[in-house]
């Protein structure tokens, strides 16, 4: 169920959007009403954990109403996953007297121009990022146990244990929305040994005895030899179509922590099964921009050469962290990830807002890499000159990490093929790299980037 609070002092726009949303719709909806600033802030504090998108008019008792709950959504109650709607007729008037750059404001609408479309259009939108974002934290929360299991085996010495554990931190990779119901079971040579409630009769009885019906579209399975002679296969099946990016995220996991104790192969954190395992992941995200997915990996390959040249003292962490510098697309629409030609205005605006939505998905990371990664994911765009967003940072200001993560990005994305044109030359690209300098790049970074070519370039022959 997601819950969406409509704030507003006008009765009308309630009805009006409680109308739209209860017409045919992908999601089940559930609308809180408030209809001014005091009224909102008591259920904003009451519903705070539980609210998917945030309809807010700006002008109510004061013509300020509407930020003063933004800020406390996102500043006060530090609110990151929630999408914000803001509503106002007067938007020019609205950016003019508050700076409202710091608020993660996800759209904006005009009710002068409020039509079925546009609302019905919009909240979806916010409500498919909202679940995205909640998704991939549950990921990351998943890929986090992977490493705690790595360094805590000991935990796992009885196998029925791990198997449990195995089945129900993969199902709840799944769990996303409170609509989709998951059960499942594992076998062990054949044998039922972990079961959610709807399998239980048929603990420590034979495969073919359990009575269940195979769908593709709604089930995942693995299967996979632990050891010789013990072999498991595993069984999770949804009441609705699952998601092919979801199934391929759960399978990665299986296999990951299946590895995990099966082996020693992920005795520290920085074993290059989790290195391909975040790379992966990764390029499941980017595929929903039609790109190839080894762009993060070479992104990451890149920036750990140039880190090498200048000393750096986190080599092995930012191979894996740049290569998540693009994390916050997973919020930003298809239709304009996807869009072939330039992007217009509002538009840009949108797809601006990824490097704050991956931090907010990152900064609370204990992990340290992920923690780097959330420093990258904020600033990768921000340039050498001061003239790029979100923050409009220069220089130092911006930290080494980024700054590498920079160029390997752009050089990246310059050699390869990208939705909206083709590759280009290799001489051309150099040529933009070097125009930059000391514009869009560091320029001690840039001549490392040259002095170093050869080694960068054996990268694509691989």
């Amino acid at each position: 169920m997601n819950k969406i609070m409509i704030i507003d002092d006008d009765e009308f726009v309630h009805k009006y959007i409680d109308e739209v949303l209860s017409k045919e719709c992908e999601y089940e909806i559930e609308t809180i009403h408030a209809f001014s600033e005091k009224q909102a802030s008591k259920l904003i504090e009451k519903f705070k954990d539980d609210i998917s998108v945030f309809f807010i008019d700006v002008f109510m008792e004061n013509d300020n109403s509407g930020l003063v709950l933004v800020d406390l959504i996102r500043n006060h109650l530090s609110l990151r996953k929630p999408r914000i709607i803001l509503a106002t007729s007067y938007k020019e008037f609205v950016e003019k007297k508050h700076d409202i750059s710091d608020f993660d404001i996800s759209f904006f609408m005009d009710k002068q121009y409020m039509d079925e479309f546009m609302v019905k259009h919009t909240f979806l939108i916010a409500i498919k990022s909202y679940i995205e974002i909640v998704t991939l934290e549950n990921t990351i929360k998943s890929l986090q146990k992977i490493i705690e299991l790595s360094r805590n085996k000991e935990k796992f010495d009885n196998i029925l244990k791990f198997l449990k554990f195995m089945l129900y931190e993969a199902i709840n990779l799944l769990r996303f929305s409170s609509n989709i119901g998951i059960e499942g079971f594992v076998t062990l040579n054949g044998i039922v040994y972990a079961a959610t409630p709807k399998f239980e009769e048929y603990l420590n009885v034979p495969l073919s005895k359990v009575n269940f019906t195979f769908f593709p579209e709604s089930t995942i399975y693995f299967e996979k030899e632990l050891a010789k002679d013990l072999s498991i296969k595993v069984y999770i099946i949804s009441n609705i179509k699952l998601k092919e990016i979801n199934k391929h995220l759960v399978s990665l996991f299986l296999e990951e922590i299946t590895n995990s104790y099966s082996s020693n192969y992920y005795s520290n954190l920085y074993s290059q099964t989790q290195k391909e395992l975040l790379a992966k992941l990764l390029s499941a995200i980017e595929a929903r921009s039609g790109e190839t997915g080894e762009h993060v990996t070479r992104v990451g390959k890149i920036a750990k050469i140039l880190a090498s040249k200048i000393n750096y003292s986190q080599i092995d962490e930012i191979e894996i962290a740049a290569s998540i510098h693009d994390l916050g697309k997973i919020a930003i629409p298809d239709s304009i990830l996807n869009k072939p030609g330039k992007l217009d205005d509002e538009e840009y605006a949108i797809i601006k807002e990824h490097p704050i939505i991956g931090y907010n998905i990152l900064e609370n990371s204990t992990s340290k890499i992920l923690k780097l990664a959330a420093v990258i994911c904020l600033q990768h765009h921000e340039n050498w000159d001061g003239s790029g967003y979100p923050y409009g940072l220069e220089k130092e200001q911006i930290d080494i990490s980024a700054r590498i993560t920079s160029i390997a990005d752009v050089f990246d994305a310059l050699v390869s093929d990208r939705i909206y044109r083709k590759a280009l030359p290799l001489n051309k690209a150099l040529e933009i790299i070097k125009k930059e300098r000391g514009k869009k790049f560091d320029p001690n970074l840039v001549d490392i980037f040259f002095e170093n070519l050869d080694e960068i370039l054996e990268i694509y022959k691989e």
